[in-house]
């Protein structure tokens, strides 16, 4: 029997929490890449209305 913070879980439940941890960083890294293109293009939009052209 598996145990994650003292209480009991399925082995299945065990594996889903080992490939979480593993892709953590790929999770956390995607996240990042979305967030700086979500904010290029608010700072391109804001560029555009600063000089005065459409996006």
């Amino acid at each position: 029997m598996f145990t994650y913070h003292g209480k009991p879980v399925s082995p299945q439940d065990a594996a889903e929490i080992l490939r979480h941890r593993l892709n953590w960083r790929v999770i956390q890294l995607r996240l990042h890449r979305e967030r700086d293109e979500r904010d290029g293009t608010i700072l391109r939009q804001l560029w555009a209305m600063i000089w005065g052209r459409d996006v």
